[in-house]
């Protein structure tokens, strides 16, 4: 059973090759300190839920950030980290992952159930809406899973993003209905045909330089989406091309 994740979907979509070189070829990312603090960040995020108050690690930039973004979360014991897998294609293919937050139908009062996502972001202008979130791939997945897991036939996904900007971070929140009947399709149309070339790379593991890559995203030198391979990437050599290209090889 080969289970991939939210994640390396969008990540194989972007950049086939950015997704190899971790998956196909074991290699580790360039670790820059943004990196670092976002772990950081994560911490203090999952100790707010549990209710646990401010962690023992100081950082005055990870410290300021999840002030601002405090009064977006849910408030502690309303709502638990959760990791959920479900069967994609039975026995061959499944989709795991781990959200930040997992509200289920009648914690809170109401009769929704909630699907939440933390981001850190540089600037509004790279961060998803309430016109794209709908269409995200991880929101389609995480609405997928919970969907299945409770028996609803929508989910409210929420981003809540936190920039960057020093001394005063910036915190909001995107919140959109996704329907099951959307996330269904998007299985069958994307993610399987996605899982199913993965496969098909890990198990011929070509040279890294044959694998497509995408030059102005994940892989571009100037590029916000920076994958953290640029220093190994052969960005002029091999075959241009995105994730779909292969889902359509045979």
């Amino acid at each position: 059973m080969f289970y991939t994740s939210p994640s390396d979907i969008r990540s194989f979509l972007q950049c086939p090759r950015q997704w190899a070189f971790k998956k196909v070829h074991r290699k580790e990312r360039i670790t820059i300190p943004g990196m670092q603090q976002g772990t950081a960040l994560d911490l203090k995020v999952q100790r707010h839920f549990e209710g646990k108050g401010p962690s023992l690690l100081v950082d005055p930039v990870v410290d300021a950030q999840m002030r601002a973004l405090v009064p977006e979360l849910p408030p502690p014991g309303t709502s638990r980290q959760a990791r959920l897998r479900v069967e994609l294609v039975p026995g061959e293919i499944g989709l795991q992952g781990a959200l930040d937050y997992f509200i289920e139908p009648n914690v809170i009062g109401d009769t929704k159930t909630c699907a939440g996502d933390r981001r850190t972001a540089i600037a509004r202008g790279w961060c998803l809406t309430e016109e794209t979130l709908p269409k995200d791939h991880q929101a389609l997945a995480y609405t997928l899973m919970v969907c299945r897991q409770t028996g609803m036939d929508h989910a409210i996904c929420r981003w809540h993003y936190v920039c960057r900007r020093l001394p005063k971070p910036d915190a909001w929140t995107v919140g959109v209905y996704v329907l099951r009947e959307d996330a269904e399709r998007w299985a069958e149309e994307i993610a399987i045909p996605a899982a199913r070339a993965m496969l098909r790379l890990l198990a011929e593991r070509p040279p890294i330089e044959e694998i497509p890559h995408e030059p102005e995203g994940a892989c571009g030198m100037g590029s916000p989406r920076r994958c953290g391979y640029a220093g190994m990437c052969p960005v002029l050599k091999g075959p241009i091309g995105t994730g779909r290209e292969l889902m359509g090889a045979t």
